[in-house]
């Protein structure tokens, strides 16, 4: 099988243990990626909105990432057999539009404005920071750039805003707020939105997102949903790996067959299954990459 993950924790909690990308005690590791065909994953460098000093925590992890593996930047790298490619969550390193400039030049394709606090660019999900004025230049350059949106933890009001000035929108890690009524997930109005402009939503493996009881059919009844209201061409995964405590059948990227085949068995067919692993993601990552060149 395939797998194109949306979002994973992988290289700060990496820089945190200093662990190695080759194997360890992480969720995502490369010997458990290998189990893949092709394998994508959008590596988030985690920014806490609180952290004094975050273009410097920024750019050390970095530097770890880049010492560990090479980081996909064009629509080529997503023609090799692994591609890893760089997302920012939580902007608070941004003081100005050119900001986004040098972020670009790093690498990174996707950014969150927020993490779920609030800075100069936005609300997350645990405040009511309202999209700013400096937000709106930054997506404005960010639609120059070709870095999508990630509007996985804004708040609603943020949402809004940040949609309505977004050219390329995505939800990296959310889940659906109609099946289990959590902040951090989206509204079925705000699922339109995202997909009205050609976004993906990434289902997440979060255990509290997903609702109390079995994960796994929990997630089944999320995918029911947006199948249900027509969005099958724009689910994805983005499972939240070394960034949530996990269900222990789903607690490393080496067990997304566990998933799938859980999937399979409720009756779901191999195309569908592929396009919601794989390809849906990797079609949207592939067209905004090729806008660059």
């Amino acid at each position: 099988m395939d797998f194109f993950d949306l979002h994973t924790d992988w290289p700060f909690e990496a820089f945190k243990r200093k662990e190695n990308f080759k194997n360890g005690d992480l969720a995502v590791t490369l010997a458990g990626g290998s189990v893949f065909r092709y394998w994508r994953a959008l590596c988030a460098i985690w920014i806490p909105d609180e952290h004094p000093t975050p273009r410097a925590r920024y750019r050390e992890v970095l530097a770890y990432l880049k010492g560990q593996t090479e980081i996909a930047k064009t629509a080529a790298d997503l023609e090799e057999k692994t591609a890893f490619l760089l997302s920012l969550e939580g902007a608070s390193l941004i003081e100005n539009e050119a900001d986004v400039d040098m972020l670009f030049q790093d690498g990174v394709r996707a950014l969150s404005l927020t993490w779920n606090g609030k800075n100069k660019l936005a609300g997350g999900s645990n405040t009511a920071g309202e999209f700013t004025a400096l937000g709106e230049r930054v997506v404005m350059r960010m639609n120059e750039r070709g870095i999508a949106v990630d509007v996985s933890h804004l708040n609603d009001c943020s949402f809004e805003g940040a949609v309505a000035a977004a050219k390329h929108v995505f939800a990296s890690h959310s889940c659906c707020r109609d099946v289990c009524h959590v902040r951090r997930n989206l509204t079925l109005g705000q699922i339109r939105k995202i997909c009205d402009k050609g976004g993906i939503i990434g289902l997440c493996l979060y255990p509290k997102f997903l609702g109390e009881g079995d994960c796994l059919e929990n997630f089944y009844r999320h995918l029911d949903f947006l199948v249900s209201h027509g969005f099958e061409q724009n689910i994805a995964i983005g499972s939240d790996f070394d960034g949530a405590k996990m269900d222990k059948r789903l607690d490393a990227v080496d067990k997304m067959a566990v998933l799938y085949n859980y999937l399979k068995n409720k009756g779901l067919n191999e195309e569908f299954l592929h396009r919601l692993f794989y390809k849906n993601a990797q079609d949207y990552f592939y067209a905004l990459l090729k806008l660059t060149e």
